[in-house]
């Protein structure tokens, strides 16, 4: 459901960029530092500028470090707010569905398919998976069609 949810990936989407550019801001950041070590190497030894150049350096690297280690919390944050939101949402979406159709049970259902090419992961996945047959009603579809029609929690 969350892959085919339209609204779900436009904002994983809104996401990446968001991480992506503030990796690009980091990275000038970077190449700033970069710049002020070869300046800073290219000085002879006891000069005081050099020293100046070298205190600055570390600043800028703690800076830096401190602020990719801050982006990176707030981006999986974000990341598990948008997942724990549209979660919810499937969850009301599927109650609804539910009732209105009589359908009294709704499992999660993870298809795994294990053959000679499947990768560890995969093939524990298969076998730790809770149900190992089923050829009743899959609602998938349906939660899938009405998520995208008008997402239960409205915007996101």
């Amino acid at each position: 459901v969350f892959k085919e949810y339209k609204v779900f990936r436009e904002r994983l989407e809104e996401m990446k960029d968001a991480v992506a550019e503030a990796e690009a801001t980091l990275q000038e950041e970077a190449k700033k530092t970069r710049d002020l070590i070869a300046e800073a190497e290219a000085l002879g030894p006891g000069e005081p500028l050099k020293k100046r150049l070298e205190d600055e350096i570390a600043e800028r690297k703690l800076r830096i470090q401190l602020k990719a280690t801050n982006k990176k919390k707030d981006f999986m944050e974000q990341e598990a707010a948008l997942y724990s939101k549209v979660y919810n949402e499937v969850e009301t979406v599927v109650a609804d569905y539910s009732r209105a159709h009589g359908i009294r049970l709704v499992i999660r259902l993870k298809e795994v398919t294990i053959n000679k090419d499947s990768t560890r992961e995969e093939i524990l996945a298969g076998v730790n998976r809770d149900i190992i047959f089923q050829d009743g009603i899959d609602i998938t579809d349906q939660i899938v069609k009405r998520m995208n029609e008008t997402p239960a929690g409205g915007e996101l």
